[in-house]
C-alpha cells in the first residue's frame, strides 16, 4: 500500500479500480481500502473511491467487504 499512497500523492490520484478484486482476501481489501481512504483524506481528497471489479455470482457479490476479519495491529488474531 505504501507505493499507491506514492501515487496518490505524487500523480494526484482521485481513485484506484482493483481489477479482479475477488481474487484478493476480504482482509486486504478491506485493509487497501481504509489505508487509502485515510492516507487520501490527510492529504484533502475526501472523495478518494476504491472500486473493485467482481465477475461473480450473485452471493459472492452480496457480501459485505467494509469490516476486517482481523486486527490489523495483529494479523493472526481473528476478530470475533
Amino acid at each position: 500500500t505504501e507505493l499507491h499512497k506514492y501515487w496518490v500523492a505524487y500523480a494526484d490520484i482521485d481513485g484506484f479500480r482493483l481489477d479482479a478484486a475477488k481474487h484478493v482476501t476480504k482482509d486486504f481489501l478491506a485493509f487497501f481500502s481504509t489505508e487509502l481512504r485515510t492516507y487520501a483524506d490527510k492529504l484533502g481528497k475526501e472523495n478518494f473511491m476504491v472500486l473493485g471489479e467482481v465477475a461473480a455470482t450473485a452471493d459472492w457479490v452480496a457480501q459485505a467487504l467494509g469490516r476486517m476479519e482481523t486486527d490489523p495491529a495483529h494479523p493472526w488474531h481473528r476478530n470475533a
